[in-house]
């Protein structure tokens, strides 16, 4: 038992030895269907014809990407974290009253990631940790209150295009995400008072623009 535990340490230190640890962060921004979030907006705008400004959707998110990659020769392991948020509102004559409604879409990805490089220009994919919590507007306690938080596994497929340094490099990730499975937002149906819809998926297609610090193998 010792000398196997030897051995894999040795090893350890090897690959260890051969490679590259980085830090990354970056900002990244997404055209986003976040399940059936925009099918409730749109049942509700059409339930409330006296808006003068319609929830139609959240479509754009953006926000914050963190985390860091440990590179062997042409292949790199990542783990980290995306925070992108989302804002959609409403206002008009709602039985009478001149009402507003304001609602955010916070995600958080908890992401690994495979990427292999070949010069300038990678290749990733990674299983993602997707989690979607939705918030509406309170005027009573001025502040955003949780209505819905769901959770789900996924799939990141991208491409990075990365110009190395001595100190910092920076690259350009175009992706693709999608989930495993749908998520449940009767929660959201309830508050809005429409009808549910059919659960469906998440889905983006964006863009991140990352650096990563120390020297580049």
């Amino acid at each position: 038992m010792k000398f196997y535990t030897t051995v894999s340490f040795c090893l350890l230190l090897k690959v260890m030895a051969f490679g590259q640890f980085n830090s990354k962060i970056g900002y990244t921004g997404s055209y986003a269907s976040i399940g059936s979030v925009n099918s409730l907006f749109e049942r509700f705008d059409d339930a409330n014809q006296g808006l003068d400004k319609k929830l139609s959707g959240i479509n754009m998110v953006h926000g914050l990407e963190i985390g860091g990659r440990y590179s062997v020769n042409d292949f790199s392991f990542e783990l980290g974290l995306t925070v992108a948020n989302g804002n959609a509102r409403a206002a008009g004559t709602v039985d009478g009253m001149q009402e507003e409604f304001r609602w955010k879409a916070s995600l958080y990805d908890y992401h690994l990631n495979l990427v292999q490089q070949f010069g300038l220009v990678g290749m990733g994919v990674g299983l993602v940790n997707q989690r979607v919590t939705m918030k509406q507007f309170s005027r009573v306690a001025d502040e955003f209150i949780e209505v819905s938080k769901e959770s789900n596994l996924g799939l990141n497929l991208f491409l990075n295009f990365e110009v190395p340094s001595s100190k910092v490099s920076l690259a350009v990730r175009p992706y693709y995400r999608m989930s495993f499975d749908s998520f449940d937002f009767g929660a959201v149906a309830d508050k809005l008072q429409v009808p549910d819809t059919d659960d469906r998926g998440l889905r983006m297609i964006g863009v991140s623009i990352i650096f990563f610090n120390g020297p580049q193998r």
